[in-house]
């Protein structure tokens, strides 16, 4: 089986699709960055590491942080410490309530603190 965008997106409520893809675009634009598919997740990347990863369920996604565990921009504490295989160091599940521009902000100090 092959995996790709489609294959995560199609067990999300399709108002959290919408909003992923609106910020899917944010973080493409960054310098660098490339998006990979796992059987579990999606991930985006610079040529050096991991920043964050996405998974997917049918009412949320969680987010997946790598390298940042201070978070300055999370004025409202929405990210919370974890530690697991794939070397993520916090974690916040994404539901449809959030901002787009807020989670950005977030995703984009994940993203600078590995450059």
């Amino acid at each position: 089986m092959e995996y790709n965008l489609d294959f995560h997106t199609r067990k999300v409520l399709p108002i959290l699709v919408l909003k992923f893809l609106k910020l899917r675009q944010k973080i493409m634009k960054l310098t660098d960055v490339s998006e990979s598919y796992t059987k579990t997740s999606v991930i985006y990347k610079t040529k050096r590491r991991n920043f964050v990863r996405f998974e997917f369920y049918k009412k949320s996604i969680k987010i997946l942080f790598f390298n940042s565990e201070l978070f300055t921009a999370d004025i409202d504490k929405f990210v919370r410490p974890t530690k697991n295989e794939w070397g993520s160091t916090a974690l916040m599940k994404f539901v449809s309530a959030l901002d787009i521009d807020y989670i950005f902000k977030l995703i984009k100090e994940s993203y600078e603190s590995i450059l």
